[in-house]
């Protein structure tokens, strides 16, 4: 189904999993489809993220009403990665640290059907 074609390959997380799916897609060698990134946090622990030469399109979402890991937090850590012209964030401004709201799985979809083209 996927033919050995790295860019059929998504990596997606909630909370401290979608650092990790940020972080894999950059340090893998081949280039994937996607990440989808929700409620991300990005632990201190790690300073340098690694640029990629290649652009992976990246979707980043995150609840206005997230009091675990608060958007100010966010937007300071990956203030390099979100200036990138191939990442598109979505502030929910109703949205707290969840995963299931509705207007986050629509975004996620939109996202997957774009790639899909």
């Amino acid at each position: 189904m996927l033919g050995n074609d790295p860019k059929k390959v998504f990596l997606g997380g909630f909370s401290q999993g979608s650092f990790v799916a940020l972080y894999t897609s950059q340090i893998l060698k081949e280039t994937i489809g996607g990440v989808l990134s929700v409620g991300s946090f990005r632990s201190r622990v790690i300073e340098d993220f690694p640029e990629r030469k290649e652009e992976i399109p990246i979707v980043m979402i995150h609840g206005l009403r997230d009091d675990t890991i608060q958007w100010e937090r966010v937007e300071v850590a990956f203030k390099d990665l979100l200036q990138k012209s191939y990442v598109k964030k979505y502030l929910i401004k109703e949205m707290k640290h969840d995963l299931n709201h509705p207007e986050a799985r629509k975004s996620m979809y939109q996202f997957l059907r774009q790639q899909e083209m």
